[in-house]
């Protein structure tokens, strides 16, 4: 067998080993082997987090932080398939290093059975219950991915992280940046439109181009999302919450509908695509299913305004 520890964990490990060969035959006499782990004389500690001791202050999709024995926990949605937890590190410079992640998980069946309910007999059948019931371990594990916030790459022109910040990659030319606010978004803060919310950018965008981008609505209600406008005519997407629809139109009204209805707090990505005859809009929702719909169309461009109104 095998056991292993991160590099540079400090500490004595004892076994107890007792030989067993193939055919089944164990030894007579076990024993006890002490194994002291190196430590690194080049090493150092670059940054070190605890996020449960910060109440895991981070980006939360699906998950809220809950108390368990004393500690913060982040616990999944009730109805949830996948939930996720993101937070940021600025390590300032460019470093290679080695990442160890600590992090355990449990399981927890869903048990709404209240002290009211609970009118049975202490020596009932029903009372032989767990207080909390053991959930399927099994089914549950944690994935851990690391992202850089770089630059752009090749083929794309422009890029917003609106995380605190109307200033985007690519160099667009703020020209608008009336009633802004933000709050919690998909990989970090993002925009919060308003009513009274005018953002916009001065860009160049021809007209063979695709784009995507987060939607979360803090109420559900027709609006339009995002619109690109130029010389030649302009495209905007919105929601219809009479139809219960995104929908991709023009300066003609031509109109793509993506039948797709939504609820607060839904995180929807969103996709914008131009090519040289066709015309098409994608929603998908987090966790779930894309959909789309297109159309054979000119395109229309060169765009040089992008908005958020």
């Amino acid at each position: 067998t095998s056991y292993t520890l991160p590099s540079g964990f400090d500490g004595e490990r004892k076994f107890w080993i007792k030989a067993i060969a193939s055919p089944g035959i164990y030894s007579d006499t076990p024993t006890f082997v002490s194994t002291v782990v190196a430590q690194p004389q080049n090493a150092n500690l670059i940054l070190a987090r605890d996020e449960q001791a910060l109440g895991f202050p981070g980006t939360k999709h699906f998950a809220s932080v809950v108390s368990v024995n004393g500690r913060n926990a982040l616990r999944m949605s009730t109805g949830a398939q996948t939930a996720e937890y993101l937070f940021e590190v600025d390590l300032v410079s460019p470093i290679r290093a080695q990442n160890t992640l600590l992090n355990s998980l449990g399981a927890s069946v869903d048990d709404r059975t209240t002290w009211l309910e609970a009118n049975f007999p202490w020596s009932s059948d029903a009372a032989r219950r767990q207080w909390a019931y053991d959930g399927a371990i099994a089914n549950v594990d944690a994935r851990f991915q690391i992202a850089r916030e770089d630059a752009l790459q090749a083929g794309e022109i422009y890029g917003w992280r609106l995380n605190g910040s109307t200033a985007g990659l690519g160099n667009p030319v703020s020209s608008q940046a009336a009633g802004v606010a933000y709050a919690a978004g998909r990989y970090g803060d993002g925009l919060m439109v308003r009513d009274t919310t005018r953002v916009a950018w001065t860009v160049s965008i021809p007209s063979v181009f695709h784009t995507s981008f987060w939607f979360i609505p803090a109420e559900v209600t027709t609006c339009v999302i995002w619109a690109a406008l130029g010389p030649a005519g302009s495209l905007l997407v919105g929601y219809d919450a009479t139809t219960g629809a995104f929908f991709l139109e023009d300066q003609l009204s031509r109109r793509l509908s993506v039948p797709f209805g939504i609820a607060i707090t839904d995180r929807v990505c969103i996709g914008v695509c131009q090519t040289a005859t066709e015309r098409r809009l994608f929603a998908g929702r987090m966790g779930g299913d894309v959909e789309s719909a297109s159309s054979a169309l000119t395109p229309i461009g060169a765009f040089t305004s992008l908005r958020l109104y």
